[in-house]
């Protein structure tokens, strides 16, 4: 669509509510979404965050549900609906490692997205309780595969699963080195050679 760079559009910001004295060629340069009149890329951007967000969570459940692979063939089994989102990539520290990220409305803080999933299938739950996962795939959403529990249940489950990290030497997943290279790393440092 082509405008007159002569042509100014006189009406109001619809995010600061101040007068947008811009031709109209370039309140939409800066839009770049949805054309809503706006008075500079600082309110374009806002307008483009709000424009998007859901005010409901009947809104937001298609907006999960799109992002949800539901194909066979996901996971250890073949069973799980993996997340297609943001997934947390290097965040070992706080324990999040994998696992699907969603949110950042505000309607709909960020959260992990299985809690998401649950929430939107079971209804509302106490907040202390931890969302655990049946499949031990942590960009599993698929409500089936989830359940409630306390840390103290998530650990049991986990122990009673095999995944307990604090398996020593090469027994552990995430051991570097085998139990000879250790013994001869400790000789050399022990004789200096």
């Amino acid at each position: 669509m082509a405008f007159s760079n002569k042509i100014y559009c006189i009406d109001n910001c619809e995010v600061c509510k101040k007068p947008a004295n811009k031709t109209k060629e370039a309140l939409y340069k800066i839009s770049k979404g949805p054309k809503v009149i706006t008075c500079s890329r600082s309110c374009a951007g806002k307008a483009r965050c709000y424009k998007k967000q859901p005010k409901t969570l009947e809104e937001f459940r298609p907006l999960f549900w799109q992002k949800v692979n539901k194909e066979p063939g996901q996971g250890p089994k073949g069973e799980c609906w993996e997340w297609q989102g943001n997934i947390v990539k290097s965040n070992i520290l706080s324990m999040e490692f994998g696992y699907g990220r969603v949110g950042c409305t505000k309607l709909m803080p960020t959260r992990v997205a299985h809690r998401i999933s649950y929430l939107l299938v079971y209804g509302d739950f106490d907040k202390r309780l931890k969302v655990c996962h049946k499949c031990d795939n942590p960009p599993c959403v698929r409500p089936d595969h989830l359940f409630l529990g306390t840390q103290a249940d998530n650990v049991h489950d986990m122990i009673q699963k095999g995944r307990d990290i604090r398996l020593k030497g090469e027994d552990n997943k995430r051991a570097h080195f085998t139990n000879n290279q250790v013994r001869n790393m400790r000789l050399i440092r022990e004789f200096n050679l």
